[in-house]
């Protein structure tokens, strides 16, 4: 028979090890806490970039308006190419800014930020004043959907801009 002091460090070391297995089992088996629900503030926050860049877009400021896209953004809609590029979209915007009585403004209908908080969307209407190809002013409503993406350092982006037109109130004459 071993002597007793040895029998007694062998079940000390054994308890030992079934309780870090134990623990590290229990530790397993822990759902993680869910991640802080910020989508208020998120949403909050995509609210004022759209109000931001909608008075970049009215005042003709290019490089404040084209700082809130990505620089992977994808533009499209109104019958304009399509755009796969801040910088695209950056040079379309310096274009629309440059045609005389061209403006934009919108109102944000609605913006729903994804549980994961890494993804949201904004809609609403929009207002478009233009000069026509006779020369006569023009305006076109419509709706208008961005997708807002957080980058790293938890700031938003978009990443998607399209819109789509109103059609015509009356139809066109023939």
């Amino acid at each position: 028979m071993p002597p007793r002091k040895n029998i007694v460090a062998i079940t000390n070391a054994a308890l030992r090890a079934a309780a870090l297995l134990l623990a590290a089992a229990a530790q397993g088996c822990a759902h993680p806490a869910a991640p802080k629900d910020t989508r208020a503030d998120d949403e909050a926050t995509i609210r004022a970039y759209s109000q931001a860049l909608n008075e970049a877009v009215r005042t003709k400021n290019v490089d404040t308006a084209s700082s809130f896209y990505a620089d992977d953004t994808l533009g499209f809609g109104g019958g304009g190419p399509t755009l796969t590029t801040k910088e695209a979209t950056r040079a379309d915007m310096q274009n629309d800014f440059s045609v005389p009585g061209w403006t934009i403004s919108w109102k944000t209908v609605a913006v729903v930020v994804s549980r994961s908080g890494d993804l949201a969307y904004e809609h609403g209407r929009y207002t478009l004043a233009t000069m026509a190809k006779d020369g006569k002013p023009e305006t076109k409503t419509g709706n208008y959907l961005l997708v807002w993406r957080k980058l790293p350092g938890d700031d938003w982006k978009i990443a998607v801009d399209t819109d789509a037109e109103d059609p015509p109130s009356t139809p066109p004459s023939k």
